[in-house]
């Protein structure tokens, strides 16, 4: 962990093998880091920076994840499994495993209940409902290439995907 103000680093979550997603739920006083070579979450006390607990997704690939405040679940993003682990946070279990068919990349939710995750494999983003965990549509965002970023305007309602090779597809 860095202090933002004078770039220190204020202390070491060690022991993990291969990371790509943290968040932290300042609610919860936790944080949350995905392990894809355990297929795990990781869990630490934001004050001491200790791990207190993990979540097992036994789903390969573990990769990104980010919280929904509407819901209060995480959701995982699991690249090479294909599918998206719902935690719940207070239980610190698994809730369910969404099927998302193709490979997931990186996630934005609106606050009020939809969740959107860019499809590499298929080049669409998917809708996700937080509360019904159920897809809802996908668009395809063609020609942009193989669909991996995700931003959303939640004011406008607006999402903004990128992609990488636009001319492949």
């Amino acid at each position: 962990m860095l202090n933002a103000d004078d770039y220190t680093v204020v202390g070491t979550i060690g022991g993990l093998q291969r990371c790509h997603g943290v968040i932290v739920i300042k609610d919860l006083g936790k944080g949350y880091i995905t392990d894809g070579e355990a297929q795990k979450v990781v869990i630490f006390d934001l004050k001491t920076l200790k791990v207190t607990g993990e979540v097992k997704t036994n789903q390969p690939d573990t990769d990104s994840l980010i919280y929904d405040p509407a819901s209060k679940n995480i959701f995982t993003f699991n690249g090479n499994s294909h599918t998206s682990t719902v935690i719940d946070p207070v239980k610190e279990a698994v809730v369910k495993n969404i099927d998302l068919v193709g490979a997931v990349e990186f996630p934005a939710v609106d606050g009020k209940g939809m969740l959107y995750d860019n499809n590499e494999d298929n080049n669409d983003v998917v809708a996700i409902d937080t509360h019904t965990l159920e897809i809802k549509g996908r668009w395809p965002v063609a020609p942009e290439g193989q669909a991996v970023a995700l931003a959303i305007d939640t004011k406008n309602r607006r999402l903004f995907s990128s992609g990488r090779n636009p001319n492949s597809w």
